[in-house]
């Protein structure tokens, strides 16, 4: 039983069209500009939250000195067995 025709599996050549966007267009420069300006609002965010982290006492005292490492638990491999017959 095949899930694609023929036709749908036949190779198509793809063509760029390179008249729409470069990297000089105006809409290109206003998609990275946009991009940059969310990644320093991310920035912002961060560092305020590291600076609520250090500053906050509830979490010097549970954390102590140092952060611990956090480990995720290991699950065991399960055994491959082949299907049971029916």
């Amino acid at each position: 039983m095949a899930f694609f025709t023929e036709k749908k599996l036949r190779r198509v050549r793809i063509e760029i069209d390179s008249s729409t966007a470069t990297a000089d267009s105006p809409e290109i420069q206003k998609r990275l500009d946009r991009i940059a300006e969310n990644y320093q609002k991310l920035d912002e965010v961060l560092d305020g939250v590291e600076a609520r982290f250090e500053n906050d006492e509830s979490i010097k005292t549970l954390l102590g000195d140092e952060a611990p490492a956090i480990e995720s638990p290991k699950k065991k491999k399960r055994k491959w067995r082949p299907r049971k017959p029916r």
